[in-house]
């Protein structure tokens, strides 16, 4: 069977140097700055990715390490992106070598090395948003990774900003957005949205710093904040009117214990929202909305151990899947639902033969249209961009059996 193949049984059971930014500005004016070294903004605080010694089965060529190599895995786009392998190899107490396979062509050679000395490394990556019925939008970024004291962690963030202007209220404000999740998007609960409101070219992290969140309030002001998942348009539009959105999984098995929800919403005018769930409701513009993705942590009312999982959507919504907020009006959603569990592929319609593969395609489906693609059982949610820890990140077990229930073949693999 392909090593491709996205498998979802489990949820069954239970580069070299840095480039010169892109500055070519969006239709829109929107362009990718990248800052000096050590100067403001250079870049938001750096995330951990995990690093375990297990080599992904993405890679499928490697040179001769400098010492033992410590692999990862980085999601640097949207959540059903490929995957950017990365190989650490410590070369004593301060240095390393960083390997980057920035083209995601699985092939680890001396051209992937990262230049550089002491503890930072720049690398070009380009961030990737995959869509169902066309090829998919690359946007070129830098990333900056820092060893850390951990032998089994390197901390990375996307290096700059994305610099603009938005009009609020007849007026031209200069803006900054700031990628917060490294994943090279800019429309994320952790990103950040500068505004220079008082326009003396400064940036005040108290007063003009703001989180992503559909509905912003600007001097009493209430404004929709209309934006697409790359953030190459951007615009804060007054609200006439405001509804409610209350997430609540009603699924889940007696006992479990919800750590944290956290959805993208997709609107029929193309804008994305990202809401992050507590049990309250959150205030959005009145309007048709879509789930584009879940993040989902619960606690198993048995073990007591955290269950990470995320879902994102593969298809386009169908007329179900769209939700109306009214004006006033509060909608209370499942973001999960039942659970569907299907198998596809065309090799299920033929008899299986001697010596040739069967390719089969489980896909688990919730009720709002969105496939599973990742779980693990790591004490901090899971991540876009991170590789769960050895031995607790989950996989589909897909076995093949004859009608009388005999074991023909069996094969194992991680999410898509």
């Amino acid at each position: 069977m392909r090593r491709s193949i996205l498998l979802a049984a489990i949820m069954a059971a239970g580069a070299g140097a840095a480039l010169a930014a892109d500055n070519r500005p969006s239709p829109d004016g929107w362009k990718f700055v990248v800052s000096a070294s050590g100067a403001a903004m250079e870049h938001p605080p750096l995330l951990p990715l995990s690093l375990g010694e297990d080599k992904p089965d993405l890679i499928l060529k490697e040179p001769a390490y400098r010492g033992q190599p410590l692999y990862g895995l980085l999601r640097y786009g949207s959540d059903t992106s490929p995957q950017v392998p990365i190989v650490v190899v410590s070369r004593g107490q301060h240095d390393f070598d960083l390997y980057v396979d920035a083209d995601r062509d699985g092939q680890i050679t001396d051209k992937e090395l990262a230049n550089g000395d002491g503890r930072l490394r720049r690398v070009a990556i380009t961030s990737e948003i995959n869509y169902l019925d066309r090829v998919s939008d690359e946007y070129p970024r830098q990333v900056i990774f820092r060893r850390g004291i951990i032998a089994n962690s390197i901390g990375l963030a996307t290096l700059g900003y994305l610099e603009g202007q938005v009009e609020i209220a007849g007026r031209k404000i200069a803006a900054r957005r700031v990628d917060g999740d490294a994943n090279g998007l800019f429309s994320d609960p952790r990103d950040r949205l500068w505004l220079d409101l008082n326009g003396d070219g400064q940036w005040d992290a108290f007063t003009e710093q703001f989180p992503l969140q559909p509905v912003m309030v600007l001097s009493g002001t209430r404004y929709a904040m209309r934006t697409d998942q790359a953030g190459t348009r951007l615009a804060l539009e007054e609200i006439t009117g405001v509804g409610t959105l209350r997430l609540r999984l009603a699924s889940l098995p007696q006992g479990a214990l919800v750590r944290s929800v956290e959805v993208a919403l997709m609107g029929d005018d193309r804008s994305v929202y990202a809401v992050r769930s507590d049990g309250d409701a959150v205030t959005v513009p009145v309007g048709n909305y879509a789930l584009r993705s879940l993040r989902l942590s619960v606690v198993d009312a048995t073990t007591k151990k955290p269950w990470n999982f995320q879902f994102s959507r593969h298809e386009a919504p169908h007329d179900k899947h769209w939700h109306t907020i009214a004006a006033g009006q509060e909608l209370t959603l499942d973001p999960c639902g039942p659970l569907q569990l299907t198998a596809e592929g065309n090799d299920l319609k033929r008899t299986a033969q001697p010596g040739r593969d069967v390719v089969v395609n489980p896909r688990l489906w919730t009720a709002e249209g969105l496939l599973i693609t990742s779980s693990d059982r790591n004490e901090k949610p899971v991540q876009l961009f991170g590789r769960a820890s050895a031995g607790n990140e989950y996989c589909a077990d897909v076995t093949l059996c004859q009608t009388d229930g005999m074991k023909v073949a069996q094969h194992m693999s991680g999410f898509a």
